[in-house]
């Protein structure tokens, strides 16, 4: 049975968008979605821009 979602995690910079979009690429059915850009969508800015005003914890409890 082929699962509904795929997550990939890892390091900052590791590649988790470039695998991403590879694989939403070949894979039929799958959108990629980068939490990320849905992130600065939903708070209205960039999180360079968050981390700097607000810093790391309201960061991290956004991204939670």
């Amino acid at each position: 049975m082929r699962p509904e979602n795929l997550f990939l995690t890892g390091f900052m910079g590791c590649g988790k968008t470039t695998v991403g979009l590879t694989l939403a690429k070949h894979l039929s059915g799958y959108t990629f979605i980068d939490s990320d850009e849905q992130l600065e969508k939903t708070a209205a800015r960039k999180i360079s821009e968050i981390f700097e005003n607000e810093g790391e914890t309201y960061f991290r409890d956004l991204e939670t």
